[in-house]
């Protein structure tokens, strides 16, 4: 019982608002800037393929937070 109560105060600890916000500031960057860097390679095409990852990443973070 020892190691589940460890695991639930873990788990119920609340995160730091600034690291929530480093977290999300990081990924706006990221999504930003990822068009740009891919552009060469791909093209056009990288509108909706960052679209996509845009809403991938900021899916993940909000069900994170």
């Amino acid at each position: 019982h020892d190691n589940l109560g460890a695991c639930e105060r873990i788990y119920k600890t609340p995160i730091p608002l600034s690291y929530s916000r480093h977290t999300s500031r990081y990924i706006m960057l990221y999504v930003t800037l990822l068009p740009f860097a891919l552009y060469k390679d791909i093209g056009w095409e990288i509108i909706p393929a960052s679209v996509m990852i845009a809403i991938a990443l900021l899916g993940i973070e909000e069900i994170g937070i």
